[in-house]
């Protein structure tokens, strides 16, 4: 079986981020403090559920990785907000790209902030519903006198 990929964005998608590697760091800085910013507007309940119900799966492959094994839960929800904000930040500013120069960059950036800010709320949201289902779940198991634990049989 050959698989086909779609490769036409591509040049486009290698503009974008090399066009966001000329931004100074006070540029970015002003991009990240605007993103961050718009997710602490974000309320959960502006949050559609059906955007939570599609990040749960990509959230249960985000905390199966190696990777983030060890991180206290918190870390893994902040990095999987920030993970999913760059994939949508950088997909929205190759879609809707106009302006090559660094303040056309910022600009952009600052306007499609709160559409980013949005997703990164929905993806803190379904993060904590499998976090927590997938803890309940554990906590359940090991509260009926079964063990997990090799030390116990």
């Amino acid at each position: 079986m050959q698989a086909n990929l779609d490769m036409t964005g591509l040049p486009q998608l290698m503009s974008t981020v090399e066009g966001l590697r000329t931004l100074s760091q006070a540029q970015l800085m002003t991009a990240a403090a605007a993103v961050e910013e718009s997710c602490r507007a974000t309320a959960e309940d502006d949050v559609p559920e059906e955007l939570v119900a599609e990040l749960e799966d990509t959230v249960r492959d985000f905390t199966a990785s190696e990777a983030i094994e060890y991180l206290p839960v918190e870390v893994g929800r902040k990095q999987f907000a920030l993970y999913v904000g760059a994939v949508i930040m950088t997909s929205l500013m190759t879609v809707t790209f106009s302006s090559e120069t660094a303040d056309g960059i910022l600009g952009k950036f600052l306007e499609l902030s709160g559409l980013v800010a949005l997703v990164m709320v929905a993806a803190e949201k379904a993060h904590d519903r499998v976090t927590v289902t997938s803890t309940s779940t554990s906590t359940e198991a090991n509260s009926d006198g079964v063990s997990d634990s090799p030390e116990d049989s």
